[in-house]
């Protein structure tokens, strides 16, 4: 399993470096063929922001990726191994530089993030890395016979604008069509909106570089409409757009920027022209629309502000309402901790026992409640105990006292047949600390040898045998409920277990269960209940009896008690 989610990871990784290569070697097919003094020189090297984009975006496990793309880019477009392998590492590193300065100058990845973002990358993020990029590269060109040596500074700087070009209108223009939240502004409308402008300024920036005339500033309030009206995106496509078409232009002898080349003579300072005039329209429009989006964030700043100081009250009322839920949501915490606490004190494993079956369900009304059971098998002595108690109230504090009930079954185990002088021991030690709750329940010690049952019962519900036809048997000795003012002086009651008996110890919630009609559950259909399932597994048969008490009330949500019954078949 390991080794083959080593091997699933390893071809993920691998799969995410071979796009990234290839996305490199198409963004170098367009750089190459927008270059113009060597095959490998161009006024805007697409892949550099490429290359920025995925590691920003992936992290290092993209590196291999870039120098894959850089290298076979390289390689087909001049076949020469040295060169191809020199130029894809500094195209690599270049990346890497600016990335770590950007990082280290501001936290971020993004240059449009902020203003601060934005001008580090400008002046910090792009320059030392395209300057590691174009001396490795053209110094690889020139010592391999491709560049002579006094075109070297030539080449140098018309690279070096090219890598720059590459890093400031390619990796913002990647970073921002793959971030998804800059999609938000965009309506079906606006989206067709959007598209049917870019069509027009595609067009207008076609013609203003096809023509000879100084028209290079007309796309100027094209740009700042599509940073005002579309943000990032229209911003960063906008600039693509316009600077590629710029670049394919001039270096067909075609525009504004040809005529500049008749005129100075030299093709190169001609692009070293055209770069620094895409650099100021570009950085105007990242510096448009970085402004923008900080007034937007500032706006809103401003306006939750003031919402909050004409709100105060209500602020007031809110943080008073957010502590009350807090408290709320520690207190049903704590309810399901005490609930844990209390189904843990519930018997775990039922014993098994010959010529006998136990089974037992216990339903609160509440998260917590006041009825408890517990069962105790002493197989040395062949006793079976069978206790059953309800705490007055619901909640927590009839939780807390039917836990206490279980502290005080321990002296009770000790003399397991007594079950008189149980309940007087259960009066001495909880009755007392239970303030202005009071308690009812029954003990029961059954010697499986002799098959009988000798119980206490302190003011709860009778004993219910139901027999094998269906008729029942209530036993209820006399005997008070437990509270602390006096013992509840319980009389002994015994009783010898029949074949097919069914021993039943239940609390008032099951008969006392009331329809929409005000009708009680009663006895009677307790009794058929129990006849009716008796050929399920005591469990459960307690469960469905549960079940027909609660459906008969209306829901869960109408149960009025907690609901407890605890069953012995013979």
């Amino acid at each position: 399993m390991i080794l083959l989610f080593i091997q699933h990871t390893m071809v993920h990784k691998v799969l995410i470096n071979l796009f990234i290569a290839l996305c490199y070697f198409l963004a170098a097919q367009l750089g190459f063929f927008l270059a113009f003094l060597n095959t490998q020189v161009s006024p805007i090297w697409p892949p550099e922001g490429v290359g920025f984009a995925a590691i920003a975006l992936l992290g290092p496990k993209a590196i291999p990726g870039v120098v894959l793309g850089a290298f076979v880019a390289n390689l087909v477009n001049n076949p020469n191994i040295p060169t191809a392998s020199l130029i894809a590492l500094g195209n690599t590193g270049s990346t890497l530089i600016n990335l770590w300065i950007l990082k280290k100058l501001t936290g971020a990845l993004d240059p449009l993030s902020s203003m601060k973002s934005l001008l580090v990358f400008l002046f910090f993020g792009t320059l030392p890395g395209a300057s590691f990029s174009a001396f490795v590269g053209v110094g690889s060109l020139m010592i391999f016979g491709f560049v002579p040596g006094e075109a070297f500074w030539n080449v140098f700087f018309t690279w070096l604008a090219g890598e720059m070009q590459g890093f400031i209108i390619v990796a913002p223009f990647l970073l921002s069509i793959l971030n998804k939240d800059n999609y938000k502004v965009f309506s079906i409308g606006k989206t067709i909106e959007f598209f049917l402008s870019i069509l027009i300024i595609s067009q207008v920036a076609w013609y203003v570089f096809s023509v000879s005339d100084p028209l290079m500033f007309i796309p100027i309030p094209f740009m700042v409409f599509l940073a005002v009206r579309y943000r990032n995106i229209g911003t960063v496509l906008g600039g693509f757009i316009f600077s590629t078409i710029a670049v394919y232009h001039a270096i067909h002898g075609v525009g504004p920027f040809a005529e500049v080349t008749n005129r100075i003579k030299s093709l190169n300072n001609t692009l070293i022209f055209l770069d620094i005039y895409l650099f100021s329209k570009i950085t105007m429009s990242y510096c448009l629309v970085v402004l923008l989006n900080e007034r937007d964030e500032k706006n809103n700043s401003l306006i939750s502000s003031q919402i909050d100081n004409n709100l105060e009250l209500e602020k007031k009322v809110k943080e008073r309402t957010k502590i009350i839920e807090d408290q709320n949501q520690e207190f049903q915490y704590q309810i399901k901790m005490a609930r844990s606490i209390q189904t843990y004190l519930l018997p775990d494993a039922i014993p098994e026992i010959n010529d006998f079956k136990i089974g037992y369900q216990y339903f609160p009304m509440m998260d917590v409640g006041g009825d408890f059971l517990d069962i105790q098998y002493f197989k040395e002595n062949g006793i079976l105990n069978l206790f059953i108690c309800d705490v007055s109230g619901h909640g927590v504090a009839a939780a807390f006292v039917a836990t206490m009930m279980k502290m005080g079954l321990s002296s009770w185990y000790d003399f397991p047949t007594d079950v008189v002088k149980a309940s007087n021991m259960i009066h001495q030690t909880v009755a007392k600390k239970v303030d202005r709750h009071f308690i009812t329940a029954t003990f029961s010690s059954i010697d499986l040898k002799s098959k009988v049952i000798r119980f206490a019962v302190a003011g709860h519900m009778p004993l219910l045998i139901v027999h094998k036809d269906g008729s029942r048997t209530e036993i209820n000795p006399t005997g008070t409920v437990i509270f602390p003012y006096f013992p509840p002086n319980c009389e002994l009651g015994v009783y010898n277990i029949q074949q097919g008996d069914q021993i039943v110890l239940y609390t008032d919630g099951i008969t006392e269960a009331r329809n929409s009609k005000e009708e009680f559950f009663e006895i009677d259909r307790l009794t058929k209940a129990i006849h009716k399932y008796r050929n399920l597994e005591p469990s459960n048969a307690c469960q469905q009896i549960v079940d027909d008490v609660i459906e008969y009330s209306g829901g869960e949500l109408l149960v009025q008690d907690d609901l407890t019954i605890l069953l012995v078949r013979a």
